[in-house]
């Protein structure tokens, strides 16, 4: 779902989440006007939009990372992009997530990393995961917990979504 979020403001959150992700050795080539058209994709997920994310660099970093992969599958986006490749789409999100929780951990954001675990235990029991992603999300999750767990707690707003 689209939002209203100024392009001003979505293009310099793009920008920011870029070069975190840039750190982690990865060039992010996904464009504002990607993003933008992602959320205007249908999902059977309940998605946020752009409203939601936008002030949560970590989650951009996880739309953006999550674009890039759908792309380089071969896959195009438009609004049955999600609905007609959800395996694809569940395989980009996996990587999305790590990249997400990578970067929360490289800033320091050890709330951010445990706001998410109840999301990967649900990812885990969601039917429409194979059986491969479902292991890399439980490997993702006792990743997450120790990490989340062996740090001093920060104050950051969670914003839930997929």
């Amino acid at each position: 779902m689209m939002g209203v979020v100024s392009e001003k403001r979505l293009r310099a959150a793009v920008r920011k989440s870029k070069g975190l992700i840039q750190v982690h050795g990865r060039n992010c080539k996904t464009t504002t006007e990607q993003l933008m058209a992602w959320f205007k994709a249908d999902t059977p997920y309940e998605d946020g939009t752009l409203d939601d994310i936008i002030d949560n660099q970590y989650l951009i970093v996880h739309e953006l990372v999550e674009i890039e992969e759908v792309l380089r599958m071969g896959l195009r986006i438009n609004k049955r992009t999600i609905i007609d490749n959800l395996e694809k789409v569940d395989e980009a999100h996996l990587e999305a997530t790590k990249m997400e929780l990578r970067v929360a951990a490289h800033e320091g954001d050890f709330n951010h990393i445990r706001s998410r675990l109840r999301d990967i235990e649900m990812w885990i029991s969601d039917p429409a995961v194979t059986p491969p992603q479902r292991r890399e999300y439980a490997r993702l999750l006792a990743a997450a917990k120790k990490t989340a767990h062996l740090r001093p707690s920060q104050s950051r707003p969670r914003t839930p979504v997929r």
